[in-house]
């Protein structure tokens, strides 16, 4: 449990202690004001506690994702990158057939790609 003791889990620890009742505070605040007639505040009574809702559900899933990292074994560092093999695609030539504009456009991205691999190499 020490490393809950850290100066960011400590930050934590704080922030979550001081939110969850500041909403709590906050939605009864809203209810006393729409019980004096203000409407719009029972969207806000509503709100407000279910921002403490969501800080609660994210403290505990922080707090669970650091319990599961440390369980989980640390993989052994690779002394080499592994090299993947470099595919080279053949030289494209569009049709000319059907659509000249389209015709183009393809001689444009076979130029680009073959480019490319050039660059690569």
């Amino acid at each position: 449990m020490q490393r809950f003791l850290t100066r960011h889990w400590v930050w934590l620890h704080i922030a979550v202690a001081l939110a969850i009742p500041g909403f709590i505070a906050l939605g009864w605040w809203q209810v006393l004001r729409a019980g004096a007639g203000n409407a719009r505040s029972y969207g806000y009574a509503i709100e407000w506690p279910s921002f403490a809702v969501i800080v609660l559900v994210l403290y505990i899933r922080a707090i669970r994702m650091e319990l599961r990292s440390a369980k989980a074994p640390v993989a052994p560092l690779l002394t080499e990158p592994a090299q993947a093999p470099v595919t080279v695609a053949p030289d494209v030539s569009p049709d000319d057939e059907d659509d000249p504009e389209l015709a183009a456009y393809n001689r444009y991205l076979s130029d680009l790609h073959n480019q490319h691999l050039q660059q690569q190499r």
